[in-house]
């Protein structure tokens, strides 16, 4: 049986540049591309420790729906945005913020530290 992912990235596949590739070398990472697969991963894996939510490839109201979900769950969450985020997004009360990651190692650093 596969062991259950413990970091869970919320970004759209196609326009994320988080590295992908490099993060998933360093984490057991999973991918949900929707707030809705966000939910179904969650629920089927609550050994989640992490989840990511990349705010620059998903609208605020998004953004606000996955964290009020996880709030329900024993998982700590990593908000990732651009240089210049949405005031409303950083309201929303995640554990980390991390603006504008150029070296996906900085996401595995944070990610590390929240688990």
């Amino acid at each position: 049986m596969p062991i259950a992912p413990t970091t869970l990235l919320h970004a759209d596949p196609t326009h994320t540049t988080l590295g992908t590739a490099y993060l998933s070398d360093h984490l057991s990472l999973d991918i949900a591309s929707t707030p809705e697969s966000v939910f179904g991963k969650l629920d089927d894996n609550p050994d989640t420790d992490v989840v990511i939510v990349d705010a620059r490839t998903t609208d605020a109201t998004a953004c606000e729906r996955i964290l009020d979900r996880i709030a329900d769950h024993d998982v700590a969450t990593l908000l990732v945005t651009g240089a210049d985020p949405d005031p409303a997004v950083l309201t929303l009360g995640a554990d980390a913020h991390l603006p504008n990651p150029e070296d996906p190692a900085a996401i595995v650093r944070v990610v590390e530290r929240l688990r």
